[in-house]
């Protein structure tokens, strides 16, 4: 078994961070679509490291199991063509529970709190999701394959 370990988060930009919290969008994908303008060559990392694991499964992951693993799941469900509404879908199933770990640290339960400022910016996770979707993916993959 080969171990990489890839760390998406940039914890030592305070900057974006701190703009994330003040706008209060820690948690939700509102920030995943600057995250991703920002932070290109942490995510081309991750990818290039999915690309390259030798065969069999591939594991990654976060804390929560939907900001960082949501971004990445989401860009991969994107690139193997899978419709948006099926994404949103996928992503929707992880806001509505308690995480547990998130629990276990003496946290509420997270999905109100999410929905809440969701709502504050006109939005629902569904939409959100859309949001993020890069509308170039599919000019890639018809380059790529075409």
């Amino acid at each position: 078994m080969v171990r990489s370990e890839i760390p998406l988060d940039d914890a030592s930009d305070v900057r974006f961070w701190e703009d994330v919290a003040r706008r209060r969008l820690h948690g939700t994908p509102p920030y995943y679509r600057s995250f991703l303008e920002l932070k290109k060559e942490r995510c081309a990392a991750v990818f290039t490291a999915l690309a390259q694991a030798g065969p069999g499964g591939v594991l990654f992951h976060c804390a929560a199991g939907r900001d960082r693993t949501g971004l990445v799941a989401l860009l991969l469900l994107a690139l193997a063509g899978v419709e948006d509404g099926a994404i949103a879908d996928d992503y929707e199933l992880s806001t509505p529970e308690p995480v547990p770990l998130f629990a276990e640290m003496g946290h509420e339960d997270q999905g109100p709190e999410i929905a809440a400022v969701l709502a504050e910016h006109g939005l629902t996770a569904r939409k959100a999701v859309f949001g993020v979707l890069p509308e170039d993916l599919d000019a890639v993959r018809a380059r790529m394959l075409g």
